[in-house]
């Protein structure tokens, strides 16, 4: 750091002496050359569109210079061929008001930004941000954290801890007793990107983050036991802590769109797909166009779940083996039992599932058909739901986790689990 400030320092001297302090005439012939190559490189790429005079000024203004450049000219006549270089050069372009050249390279700069980002998103780097929690723990979705002993921290805190870390606090207790219905819930979109949702309640008014789903999904809104959908209705107490704690919008991430075009997807990538040709067992379509799990069958495989584990019997085999860390380092993670991993279970036929529901139920893919599942698989809608993926639905592979700055910052699915145990799971 020290050797840095004395370059920089330096670098200031000698920029400051050779600027004022050095003799005059070494000062005007480094304009003077300066000058020159602006003039030679503004012939050279406009000269189809310079009017026949103002290249013509160019010219006599370059024999000028090679002639000053050969003689020893005086200070003044250095000076006069500088002021008229500078002349020469302004005066092929149009004066415009300071107003309308700002918004003239105000314009240039959007366009050319707007068209690096298309391209980039569309070639090369795609942002996705994770919905849901069906890829918890190794990538979160929104999420409420609790917390009865977190208070709403002063503007400035709020501020960066949202810039860091995507929370948005909140801490709301029920003034008094009544039912709220759910078409109370209101969506308030002041400022785009902060959406809330406010409900009024015996002339009190209660505002949480997040859009109504999400609130929800924090609330302590009673659900069905059946289907886990919320009941209609939420009864609250005077007193009753509603909720205390941070809203986390989820994990922001880049999707490479490149690697598939050289080479076939792996079992064990995270990938990101579309939906357009996937259906509920009800034929419905899904609720999100992008989807991200993890992808765990391969074509012509024949898949079975057993004692949280995944197996598989590839073509040609007559046996099936355990899906492990040595087929891709994230399902030692997976099996693990810590930092909130699971394992695989069995989905739910009164959820909507099709496949994989028993441990004696297999599932075969076709040519050209992948198999994805989320790592949180009790909470998670995949392929046991609404069947495999084409590859023609695959966008990408998730590459690198941009915000927020969290232990999953950084490229994809390279952080080991915490150390605690999931609870009801043997390490």
């Amino acid at each position: 750091m020290g050797l840095l400030f004395y370059l920089v320092a330096f670098w200031g001297l000698m920029y400051v002496y050779h600027q004022y302090l050095s003799p005059k005439r070494p000062r005007l012939r480094r304009r003077l050359r300066l000058l020159a190559a602006m003039i030679r490189d503004r012939l050279r790429w406009d000269m189809d569109i310079l009017k026949a005079q103002d290249q013509q000024r160019f010219l006599d203004w370059q024999e000028r210079y090679a002639s000053c450049d050969r003689a020893k000219a005086s200070l003044e006549e250095m000076e006069k061929l500088l002021n008229d270089g500078y002349t020469a050069l302004s005066l092929p372009y149009p004066k415009l008001p300071s107003w309308a050249t700002y918004i003239k390279e105000s314009v240039e700069l959007l366009v050319v930004v707007f068209g690096v980002v298309a391209g980039l998103r569309a070639l090369f780097l795609q942002p996705f941000k994770i919905p849901t929690g069906s890829m918890q723990p190794t990538l979160y979705g929104i999420h409420f954290i609790h917390n009865r002993e977190t208070e709403v921290p002063s503007a400035p805190k709020r501020a960066l801890d949202y810039a860091n870390y995507s929370r948005r606090y909140v801490d709301e207790t029920a003034a008094s007793t009544g039912v709220i219905a759910m078409g109370e819930l209101k969506r308030r979109n002041p400022y785009l990107l902060f959406p809330t949702t406010s409900f009024s309640h015996d002339q009190k008014s209660y505002t949480f983050p997040g859009a109504p789903a999400n609130v929800v999904q924090y609330l302590p809104w009673p659900r069905d036991p059946e289907i886990g959908r919320p009941n209609e209705f939420m009864p609250i107490e005077e007193g009753q802590n509603l909720a205390s704690g941070y809203l986390m919008l989820g994990d922001h991430l880049f999707v490479d769109r490149v690697s598939y075009n050289f080479r076939e997807p792996r079992r064990g990538d995270i990938v990101v797909f579309v939906t357009d040709n996937l259906r509920t067992v009800d034929r419905r379509r899904l609720s999100g166009r992008y989807f991200i799990k993890r992808l765990v069958g391969l074509p012509g495989d024949t898949l079975r779940l057993s004692n949280r584990k995944l197996y598989v019997k590839r073509p040609g085999e007559s046996e099936f083996t355990v899906v492990d860390e040595k087929m891709h380092p994230a399902f030692g993670r997976l099996y693990s039992g810590k930092g909130g991993y699971r394992g695989y279970v069995h989905p739910k036929r009164e959820y909507g599932a099709q496949y994989l529901l028993t441990p004696i139920d297999t599932f075969t893919l076709e040519d050209d058909q992948y198999f994805m599942m989320g790592d949180n698989s009790a909470n998670s809608q995949d392929s046991r739901y609404w069947g495999p993926v084409p590859r023609s639905s695959i966008v990408g592979r998730a590459f690198l986790v941009w915000w927020p700055f969290t232990r999953r910052w950084g490229w994809v699915d390279t952080a080991e689990p915490e150390a605690y145990t999931t609870a009801g799971i043997l390490p």
